[in-house]
């Protein structure tokens, strides 16, 4: 029996009160649309449509939990990174390896290991996640620029395919307004970090024309030894509009990355010092391109074709140096998209029907190099290796949401998806393997009022292997692996009352087979010989009142487990079954106003311990305080003064280390990646 079935019974009787509940307060509660999410209240101000639902559905018309954080609401609270507001603002565990944010790496619905190949990041709808394992890089995504976020909770693997297994998220900088407006910002910070940013945006109404830029700028010594950083970063677009349906938007991203690897410690080591390294020397350097266009077109009375294109290039260069070793890689990943897809919204006998239906084409080509020497008295050695690796894939998917009454719908939906893969080598491994799959769902969505709903929504999902999951080193490539695939059964509703109040509430269970893990005996990837399976309970609550304060809560408890062979009733490591994260605002005087952050996360089995042998990541908790300054004076109007300090108390904890099992050559031990300590920030920005 799951170890969530009382909470089962309570979430089903949640959603069923919650729907009665509401339909009676509607009768009190006159209905208000309001901006999904925001801080403040804006009762004048239309939902916000959620592009990351690829049907131009608002929050509350989706059967999933969806969050949308506004850029007030990230401006207010002073994040530093985009890390940063989708961990305190979002509630979602991120693991930031080496104390930079070049490196973080997210997870959603309890998944650990290369938890970031299950939770799809879009950067202005636009896929950034690699087809390799390596994390999206966020600080290409400057917190300066973004205008909103917007998050869905749980698969949604047949609007989007691979990687949407625990959730999507989809930053966005575009700026559709014709207001001109202008920002320039500085920020400085703890282990001299400085940052500068400007952007712009603007457009001309009655051409229809509407275009923003940015430019951002950050460097830091870092947390410890060689974890300096600095990042540069440039992006831009353009649309021009002729009426409602009819636009064509150009925009183009840059970023370069250069930073230390400071590597892992020792449990000893990190006691003795953990600002340490013993890595001084290792470096890694990424530079990514993008270059993306959509358009949208009517057709006919009621329907709607829609395109997105792409393409990206990223390059990495990293170095690890040892004491008598020397390791040299070089990557470039090119990637190209092509996305159409069809909306209609026309009645079918008598009933409301919205109906897509799309295709997904992807394309990524890798070429790799590494040198690797190994020099010692007794023994040298030098290897070279090289090889490209190529996957295309294309699905289509149909999506359809049918409308029973105005209050009740029942939405289903199908993908189809193929791939194929091809690995060449320098030493002339040439091979390739075709796999397809299919994911569906199956939903029941319920809106008694304007502001609330109810759903219980049934999926299959799937995820592809990365292509060095395949192509381990200089090996044979391993084509044995299956794509991970599952099933999931997810209850929930949300609700707004009396124009300050927001609370939603989700219970998922998600049961998986071959999930894909390292096998450090065999120097392999391999499908786990054991099931698994999640469960657990998402909650969030707020109030809000303009120029009083707010409040905010969201929680996540999670079970994540296997469930049969080898590592039956283990828990998967690096999932915490607890995380708490509360946001609270005060207005002490008009113009001036106090924040408080806090984040609780509970401990953790370490990276690779399937066995759960060894000791565990501590539990710890973590408070930010910060102060707002904004002048209403007309002469300083637009001028915004910050000042905070994250993790006040100068907490000591990990939130990323692994375990080694004994072997015949060594003996069982763990590794650590400490994170930062505390870290005060000054920052000004001027809008006009």
């Amino acid at each position: 029996m799951s170890k969530l079935y009382p909470a089962v019974q309570a979430a089903f009787g949640f959603a069923a009160c919650l729907s009665s509940s509401l339909v009676a307060f509607a009768a009190e509660t006159p209905a208000v649309e309001t901006a999904e999410s925001e801080t403040m209240p804006s009762t004048n101000l239309p939902p916000i449509v959620v592009s990351a639902s690829r049907e131009d559905l608002t929050a509350r018309q989706m059967p999933a939990q969806v969050q949308v954080i506004t850029q007030r609401e990230i401006s207010d609270a002073g994040y530093t990174s985009a890390k940063d507001v989708l961990e305190k603002a979002g509630g979602i565990f991120a693991r930031t390896l080496n104390g930079n944010p070049i490196l973080s790496q997210l997870s959603m619905r309890g998944f650990g290991e290369n938890s970031f190949g299950r939770v799809l990041v879009l950067l202005n709808g636009v896929r950034i996640n690699n087809p390799d394992m390596a994390a999206p890089n966020l600080s290409r995504i400057p917190v300066s620029a973004i205008n909103r976020v917007e998050i869905i909770h749980g698969p949604q693997t047949v609007l989007h395919g691979d990687n949407a297994v625990g959730g999507v998220i989809n930053i966005i900088t575009d700026d559709t307004t014709v207001e001109p407006k202008t920002v320039i910002s500085g920020m400085i910070g703890s282990y001299d970090t400085y940052a500068a940013h400007i952007g712009t945006t603007g457009g001309w109404a009655d051409e229809g024309i509407t275009w923003r830029g940015n430019g951002d700028w950050e460097k830091s010594r870092g947390y410890r030894d060689n974890g300096d950083y600095e990042l540069w970063n440039a992006n831009a677009a353009i649309r021009k509009a002729w009426g409602e349906n009819r636009y064509l938007g150009f925009g183009a991203e840059y970023n370069h990355s250069d930073y230390g690897l400071p590597g892992s410690l020792s449990e000893g080591e990190m006691r003795r010092d953990r600002r340490q390294t013993n890595n001084p020397d290792d470096r890694a350097k990424q530079e990514s391109w993008t270059g993306r266009m959509e358009g949208e077109v009517k057709v006919g009375e009621d329907g709607v074709l829609h395109l997105d294109a792409f393409a990206n290039e990223r390059k990495v260069r990293s170095n690890w140096l040892g004491a008598d070793w020397n390791s040299l890689y070089n990557s470039t990943i090119d990637s190209f998209g092509v996305l159409p897809r069809y909306k209609l919204e026309t009645p079918i006998a008598g009933f409301e029907n919205r109906f897509t239906g799309g295709l997904d084409f992807y394309y990524d080509t890798t070429k790799f190099d590494s040198d690797y020497v190994y020099l010692s008295r007794w023994y040298s050695s030098w290897s070279l290796y090289s090889w490209d690796f190529d996957r295309a894939s294309l699905a289509a998917y149909l999506h359809d949401e049918f409308f029973l009454t105005d209050e009740l719908s029942i939405v289903a939906g199908v993908r189809g998806a193929w791939s194929e893969s091809r690995v060449k080598s320098r030493e002339g491994v040439d091979e390739s393997d075709t796999v397809s799959d299919v994911a569906y769902e199956l939903a029941m969505i319920y809106r008694p009022t304007e502001n609330s709903k109810t759903y219980i929504r049934g999926s299959r999902f799937y995820h592809l292997p990365f292509i060095d999951e395949i192509f381990a080193g200089s090996g044979e490539p391993n084509f044995s692996l299956d794509p991970e695939s599952g099933y999931s059964l997810d209850v929930g509703g949300d609700v707004e009352l009396a124009k300050e109040w927001t609370a939603g509430a989700s219970l998922y269970i998600m049961w998986m087979e071959d999930e894909i893990y390292y096998n450090p005996y065999t120097y392999q990837n391999l499908n786990a010989p054991s099931k698994s399976q999640r469960e657990g309970i998402e909650l969030r609550a707020g109030w809000s009142r303009e120029k009083v304060g707010s409040v905010g809560l969201l929680y996540n408890y999670t079970i994540a487990e296997f469930t049969d062979g080898a590592y039956e009733d283990k828990d998967i490591p690096l999932v915490p079954q607890h995380t708490v994260t509360l946001n609270g605002e005060l207005y002490v005087l008009n113009d001036l106003s106090c924040f408080a952050h806090v984040r609780a996360v509970s401990d953790q089995v370490l990276g690779s311990d399937f066995l759960n042998e060894g000791n565990k990541i501590h539990a710890y908790g973590l408070l930010d305080l910060g102060v707002r300054y904004e002048p209403h004076y007309e002469v300083v109007k637009g001028l915004k003064l910050l000042c905070g300090v994250d993790n006040v108390f100068d907490k000591e904890y990990c939130d990323y280390a692994g375990y080694s099992p004994a072997s015949a050559y060594s003996a069982a031990s763990s590794y650590y990646y400490p994170a930062a300590g505390r870290f005060w920030k000054v920052a000004i920005s001027y809008e006009f």
